[in-house]
C-alpha cells in the first residue's frame, strides 16, 4: 500500500534536499525543472542519491533513473504515478 507521505511535494522536496546536499548549496537553488546533467552529477553522487532514495521510499531503484528522467519533476512524476503504485501489489 502506498504511504501517504509520498506526494509530489514530498518527493520533489526530498530530491531537492538530496541534490543540494551533494552540490553544497541551498535546496531553494535547485530547480525541479533543471536537467540532471546540468547539475554535473558524477556516478558516485548518482548512486549515493539513489541508495538514499531507496531507503526513504522502501523500494529498490536503479541509479539509471537519473539518466532515464531528465529532471526532478519528471522523476517525481514517474515515481508517484508509475513506480510506487506498481509496488502496491
Amino acid at each position: 500500500m502506498q504511504n501517504s507521505k509520498f506526494t509530489f511535494e514530498s518527493i520533489s522536496n526530498w530530491l531537492k534536499i538530496a541534490l543540494a546536499k551533494e552540490l553544497n548549496c541551498e535546496p531553494q537553488l535547485v530547480s525541479i525543472n533543471k536537467s540532471f546533467p546540468s547539475f554535473g552529477l558524477n556516478s558516485v553522487v548518482v548512486v549515493t542519491i539513489s541508495v538514499d532514495l531507496e531507503k526513504w521510499i522502501g523500494y529498490e531503484l536503479e541509479p539509471s533513473i537519473f539518466y532515464e528522467f531528465s529532471s526532478i519533476e519528471e522523476l517525481t512524476n514517474w515515481l508517484l504515478n508509475d513506480f510506487l503504485p506498481s509496488q502496491a501489489f
